[in-house]
């Protein structure tokens, strides 16, 4: 039997005297001590725990905000562990202090400067809080888990990377209240009977100068332009809004400038110990197909070093690209997609929703006829799983610092699969004779247009798709099996006349 006691038992005292608290819960320490920290706006809480022999005591206090005190509160803490440890190389451990800290807001930064450490930030959903929610109990907690070891250490943005981020920022501030008026624009013009919006958009040349007419008191027989023009004060408020989107368009372009010039000026880690300059390492990552300056720059701010992950699956994981599965039971209970990073994922859908419009790259054309061999939502997974290609794509660009290429791809490999005429394919006689009738006479060139563009054509829709694929996985399949001829897999594996395999 073990001894360790239920984690329950470090929350039984709620004294306020809790400083010279001096508890033996026993419990199975990896550190010499934890040190955990409770946040919030006005003040923090901190609790420190000490192994001493096969028992833990806690000493407990609380601390404002101010920058003074948030000092005096690491020395607190590193005095109360460097009195009462009975480890004579104490002190030694506490030059760079690790301690665990609830990610709240914003109010943890100051915290975690002050304390000068080696933290580990925790999502206050995954710190699972105990039965009673009191500061004191969220402290204790946290500071199990640091003496225990639970989380890893967190990486810290450097303090020029901050600057960048509060920059990029304060664009996307500024796209957003640019979106805005232009959506409000076309709100007030629609209330008198103006439709110029569903022929042109009223943020662009076109469709702005036919409002501005209209501000004029001029009315032009155009597409969407109603004959009653607009009331007096209407026209004010709405040259009043495109004077404040104009400012708003200047600021957007303004702080992208002014990220890029940083960027390009700074020095940015490929691993722990290689940096290059920002110029060069953002003409590697905008090598990567339907990638340009914008995206490169969100990857830049929000992933910064891509040596903080163990690999380019848990960058995509990161980007909220990884599709998550429930199981319960040894079953599949359900699919499910973790959000992650929303501006870097955004970005990466946005890229990759461009190269499956276009196709002009192998990655998009891939990810398009991949879409169509999806029954339900296929176009939305497919733009997921050519984002989570270009999350890889940027993370092997950015570590290893060059440009992208295809050599690592496999996009034009074809199952191998025996040459048979059509008729012996044992397909539906329907999916038959229409292959036959696009041209289609023998497996091999089958299998080919089924990876380039064979959705495409006229009469195929899901369930030819469908029978193709099952005949594609039988023959791929048996031709691995050992110790059997593929004439030998016939018999039983081959679907029959309704597309089924017997």
């Amino acid at each position: 039997m073990s001894d360790v006691l239920p984690l329950e038992e470090l929350f039984h005292s709620l004294s306020r005297d809790r400083e010279s608290s001096e508890s033996g819960e026993q419990i199975q320490a990896l550190k010499p001590y934890g040190i955990g920290i409770d946040t919030h706006s006005k003040f923090i809480s901190v609790c420190v725990l000490i192994k001493t022999g096969n028992c833990v005591r806690r000493w407990e206090h609380d601390f404002t905000t101010d920058w003074h005190d948030l000092l005096a509160a690491r020395e607190w803490a590193l005095r109360t562990i460097i009195t009462h440890s009975p480890d004579p190389d104490i002190q030694s451990q506490l030059t760079k202090p690790s301690f665990t800290i609830e990610s709240t807001g914003c109010y943890h930064l100051p915290v975690i400067k002050a304390f000068d450490g080696i933290p580990s930030l925790v999502n206050p959903l995954l710190a699972n809080q105990s039965r009673r929610k009191t500061d004191i109990l969220d402290a204790r907690l946290l500071a199990y888990h640091s003496i225990v070891g639970l989380w890893p250490e967190s990486f810290l943005v450097p303090s020029d990377v901050q600057e960048v981020r509060v920059m990029w920022s304060m664009r996307s501030d500024a796209r957003r209240s640019r979106l805005r008026i232009s959506n409000r624009i076309n709100n007030i013009i629609l209330r008198f009977g103006h439709t110029i919006g569903a022929f042109s958009p009223v943020k662009s040349g076109e469709g702005r100068a036919i409002i501005e007419d209209l501000i004029d008191g001029t009315i032009d027989d155009r597409p969407g332009v109603c004959p009653e023009g607009l009331p007096d004060a209407i026209k004010g408020l709405l040259k009043g809004m495109y004077e404040n989107y104009d400012h708003f368009d200047r600021e957007v372009k303004k702080w992208e400038t002014s990220v890029l010039q940083c960027i390009k000026g700074m020095q940015w880690p490929v691993s722990y110990d290689k940096s290059i300059q920002g110029k060069v390492l953002l003409s590697y990552l905008t090598s990567v197909p339907g990638v340009g300056e914008i995206t490169a720059v969100s990857w830049l701010v929000n992933i910064v070093n891509p040596a903080r992950f163990h690999n380019a699956k848990a960058v995509g994981a990161f980007a909220g690209c990884d599709p998550s599965l429930k199981i319960s039971a040894g079953k599949i209970t359900h699919h499910t997609r973790r959000s992650g990073n929303v501006q870097l994922h955004t970005a990466l859908l946005q890229a990759a929703q461009g190269l499956m419009i276009r196709r002009n790259e192998p990655i998009g054309r891939w990810g398009f006829n991949l879409s169509k061999h999806q029954a339900k939502g296929g176009w939305k997974k497919s733009v997921n799983a050519v984002a989570r290609r270009l999350a890889t794509a940027l993370y092997y660009v950015h570590s290893k610092a060059e440009n992208f290429d295809y050599s690592q791809y496999k996009f034009t490999d074809l199952p191998a699969v025996p040459f048979m005429r059509i008729q012996e394919m044992a397909l539906p006689t329907r999916t038959m004779n229409l292959l036959m009738k696009l041209g289609y006479t023998d497996s091999v060139s089958l299998i080919a247009a089924y990876y380039a563009d064979l959705s495409l054509q006229k009469g195929v829709g899901q369930s030819c798709l469908n029978q193709i694929k099952n005949w594609i996985s039988i023959y791929t399949s048996a031709s691995k099996l050992k110790g059997k001829s593929l004439a030998d897999q016939n018999d039983k594996s081959l679907p029959n006349k309704r597309g089924k395999p017997s």
